[in-house]
């Protein structure tokens, strides 16, 4: 086997692992409101933009409604739109703005916290969802990012109200 196939069989085994580590009862809200959303506006910064830019296109392919923030096109969001949003760079003015702007205007609000950052630059009573990955969710609580444990970890829920407890201790 060429280095090049290694890589790609381990490239698909990670993404494989990390998808059956996900509980699909845990994905059903953020489905619901991506299908009934209005429209979706996404916005990414750096690495992360490219990744939301893929999704724009998957997510129009399925028939959504779809924009990316700061293109000349883009409608202002309003009741029933989503906005999804990621930042590769970390915590960044602009999209905690962005994320009150929609807010205020009656849209609901994904953030993925990508790279894992400090949340305190974000208002999170302004976020509907908040979708970090394992290793991010630690760091964000404060708790050794290279112990995760998934669902064996005492710090482990999908419980909103344990999670809202978590992030404002």
């Amino acid at each position: 086997m060429s280095e090049f196939a290694a890589q790609a069989a381990q490239a698909a085994a990670d993404i494989g692992a990390a998808a059956g580590r996900v509980d699909p009862a845990a994905l059903q809200g953020l489905v619901q409101e991506i299908a009934a959303a209005r429209q979706i506006v996404l916005q990414g910064a750096g690495r992360e933009g490219l990744m939301m830019r893929g999704l724009a296109m998957r997510l129009a392919h399925l028939g959504c409604r779809v924009h990316m923030a700061g293109d000349m096109a883009t409608p202002p969001v309003g009741p029933g739109d989503l906005l999804l949003v990621s930042s590769g760079p970390g915590a960044l003015a602009s999209i905690a703005a962005l994320i009150g702007v929609a807010k205020a205007a009656g849209a609901r609000t994904i953030l993925n916290p990508a790279p894992a950052s400090n949340l305190t630059a974000y208002d999170l009573s302004a976020i509907d969802y908040l979708t970090p990955n394992e290793t991010e969710a630690r760091v964000c609580l404060g708790l050794d990012p290279a112990a995760v444990q998934w669902k064996s970890d005492p710090h482990y829920t999908t419980d909103p109200g344990e999670i809202e407890k978590l992030f404002n201790a």
